[in-house]
């Protein structure tokens, strides 16, 4: 139906370039601004009951220890067993040797060059409480997780534009929430539910989106939503710099929800799921009214028709299809032994893409000394990907540029391997090149599940994959954790796993120039029969015209049943 009344017209270019895709930026702003609220400032110790002291003469009245690399620093956590009330405390220090320490007992004074207040200084999230932060993080994710059930049942129940508009209300309201949280259970708390919002406010835009166009720019468009949703990233790192209060950050980074949330009249539903709930009115509307914007004409008696014509091709589709789409489940993926091999694969790259892109993006912004500048570093580094994903998946191919690309992360992640704490410039610079590698694979492996799951078991597989990546991928910040002691450790893990990842890879088939696989006997039967030859080669298949079947099959059956009606009425 796209075909007729334009599939990329006026119409469609007016809802993405100034409704959809700028719906994304939030989405950047959104899912990372709890990495701002959670800034840890570099130099901390223990607060004195001496009001007149300077940083500095506090630092001497506290205890030293030896670093990783053998230096004496200051301690940040512990202080003298002594009573520092005492006008005489000074001399007991100077004068005594193996005075025992205890944990700071007065609090902790913080370098706030970087940040006015975070719920690290708030709440004094250090030392023994250090791995609260970390904690938190899971938990937002945890959110993350149960909203694949939660949000998904609402977009499929009633509809993706209500379910747009359900999960940027959620999205505000947890936001102003974390911005009162009176402690840090409660920040928790509103954290798990702000968890549901950031990647359905990525997912349903892009899904009107590619429901509205034809297969033609799909591709394009895919790319485009990345940008949209990388400068809203980008974006946050420079708000993050000029509003270092915690509290006020929370409430302004949510503040361009307020917009979107006002599209409410102009968004459009799915054609596709109205159809599914056998609005043919609604559809028909929807059609005419792109139509009249995309400047096509329609016959009269096409037009008065369309609900019944539409009715026909839904009918048609059910009746072709001997299970009926509704009669298809996850477990589909997994009856078969070839298209089993490609399902774990594939949710087994995702984990390891998805861990290794989330890791580099909390890591960046804890390798100091200028924590906003390297968050912005670790989101500049995503935009050429971009531009070199679309170069090569159709020169190189899909599995030479996710295997390259991949090994290249792990090879910059090994690099690391002997680089001191101290050497922050160097293992920034690995950070960017590791996260510019892996946004290529990040990107490859999301097209490539469009390319080998079925059309049957598409959707199923996305969930799949989803809910494997996001689960797996939950102990990411423990992982960056380690970072507190070694610095470059967790870019190390990150590393191999990237090595792990590129090798499974090569037991995925080739999707460039071929045609979708439809039912499960073709998602089988797809490289089912890899030699070892293929398996480390990467010869492309041969061009080839791929129309989209289903689009055709939509265009005959409307042709034809709108000349029988149009006939009948004569």
């Amino acid at each position: 139906m796209l075909l007729i009344v334009g599939s990329f017209g006026k119409y469609q270019k007016l809802i993405l370039y100034l409704v959809l895709f700028p719906a994304t930026l939030p989405c950047g702003f959104f899912g990372w601004n709890q990495i701002m609220m959670s800034g840890s400032p570099t130099e901390y110790h223990c607060k004195l009951p001496w009001e007149n002291l300077t940083s500095a003469e506090t630092i001497r009245l506290l205890p030293n220890k030896t670093d990783e690399e053998g230096k004496q620093v200051h301690d940040k956590c512990r202080m003298y067993d002594v009573n520092y009330t005492d006008p005489n405390v000074f001399d007991t220090i100077r004068n005594l040797s193996g005075i025992p320490t205890v944990p700071c007992m007065y609090g902790w004074h913080y370098d706030r060059s970087d940040w006015t207040s975070t719920v690290v200084t708030e709440w004094d999230l250090v030392c023994d409480k250090e791995l609260y932060v970390t904690h938190a993080y899971t938990i937002n994710g945890a959110g993350s997780l149960f909203s694949m059930f939660f949000m998904g049942f609402v977009a499929d129940r009633y509809g993706r534009r209500t379910g747009y508009f359900v999960n940027y209300i959620i999205m505000l309201v947890s936001s102003v929430a974390t911005a009162f949280s009176p402690n840090y259970l409660w920040f928790c708390i509103f954290r798990f539910v702000a968890g549901f919002g950031p990647g359905w406010a990525y997912t349903l835009p892009m899904m009107i989106a590619m429901e509205i166009i034809g297969p033609e720019p799909r591709a394009r468009m895919a790319v485009l939503v990345s940008i949209y949703y990388t400068v809203g990233y980008l974006l946050l790192g420079g708000l993050a710099w000029l509003i270092t209060d915690w509290r006020v950050f929370a409430l302004v980074s949510c503040a361009p929800m307020l917009i979107f949330i006002g599209f409410w009249c102009i968004i459009p539903e799915s054609p596709r799921w109205l159809l599914s709930q056998k609005r043919y009115d609604d559809v028909s509307q929807f059609f005419v009214k792109v139509a009249r914007i995309n400047k096509t004409k329609l016959e009269p008696k096409f037009v008065e028709n369309l609900p019944q014509i539409l009715r026909k091709i839904d009918e048609d589709t059910q009746a072709t299809d001997d299970k009926g789409l509704r009669g298809y489940s996850f477990l589909d993926l997994f009856r078969s032994r070839n298209l089993s091999k490609k399902t774990l694969i594939l949710v087994f790259i995702n984990v390891c893409n998805l861990g290794v892109f989330l890791g580099l993006t909390f890591y960046g912004p804890t390798i100091n000394p200028n924590p906003h500048w390297n968050f912005f570093l670790s989101g500049i580094a995503e935009m050429p990907s971009y531009l070199f994903t679309t170069i090569m998946c159709n020169r190189l191919g899909r599995r030479l540029t996710l295997v390259s690309s991949m090994i290249l992360s792990g090879i910059v992640g090994l690099a690391a391997v002997g680089v001191p704490n101290s050497a922050t410039g160097v293992i920034m610079a690995l950070v960017f090149l590791s996260k510019f590698t892996i946004s290529i694979a990040f990107v490859v492996s999301e097209l490539l599940e469009d390319e080998i799951f079925p059309t049957v078991v598409r959707a199923e597989g996305h969930s799949v994959t989803s809910f494997g990546s996001t689960f797996f991928t939950l102990g990411v910040p423990y992982i960056v954790f380690l970072g507190h002691q070694y610095m470059a450790l967790p870019l190390i893990i990150f590393g191999g796993v990237c090595l792990v990842a590129a090798f499974v890879s090569l037991f995925l088939p080739e999707t460039v120039n071929t045609d979708l696989p439809q039912t499960l006997e073709d998602g089988e039967l797809f490289g089912s029969r890899m030699t070892w030859k293929e398996i480390f080669s990467f010869q492309l298949p041969s061009k080839r015209k791929n129309l989209d079947p289903v689009s055709v099959l939509e265009l005959r059956s409307l042709r034809k049943d709108s000349k029988r009606e149009i006939r009948h009425e004569d």
